[in-house]
């Protein structure tokens, strides 16, 4: 029996048993592990859920939804901006930690396990609206290999890595 694909791309991985999908090629939702689309694909860019909420990006905006779909809250859009992130090959974990917490840490890779900083969806060729004025240390996983760079947002809309 051969199954044929429904989503175009999958956005990471399954968190809180729903993961966001690209449905018919144009913009993102989020199945359950049946399959089954339970949210709608309305955004432009999806992340995982903790604690029954997720960070979706739609129409430049970044907002805040619930298992259920719906809106629990958004971010100001002043002073936030939209940053592309990329990585050759893709399929990179992203991780954005202001740079302060990143420098403060003692334990960096609790500030990873954590996916409170993960980009989302958190995979790479994603769009995520970072605020403005903060410095970040973007942090790119793929397989062992980790690649680190500093983003200003106020005058970068893009982060682009190449591994060996």
């Amino acid at each position: 029996m051969v199954i044929e694909p429904e989503f175009k791309q999958i956005s990471g991985l399954f968190s809180e048993d729903l993961c966001g999908v690209e449905v018919e090629g144009k913009k993102f939702g989020y199945i359950d592990l049946k399959g089954d689309v339970k949210i709608e694909p309305h955004y432009d860019a999806v992340g995982t859920f903790s604690k029954g909420v997720a960070s979706v990006v739609s129409d430049d905006r970044v907002l805040f939804v619930a298992n259920t779909g719906a809106v629990v809250g958004k971010m100001n859009a002043p002073g936030i901006v939209k940053i592309n992130f990329l990585s050759m090959p893709s399929g990179a974990r992203v991780y954005a930690v202001p740079l302060s917490n990143w420098d403060t840490s003692t334990d960096k890779e609790y500030l990873l396990s954590s996916n409170a900083y993960l980009v989302p969806e958190g995979n790479t060729n994603v769009v995520a609206g970072l605020r403005k004025h903060v410095i970040y240390q973007v942090i790119f996983l793929l397989g062992t290999s980790r690649q680190e760079v500093s983003l200003d947002p106020a005058v970068q809309d893009r982060v682009k890595v190449t591994f060996p």
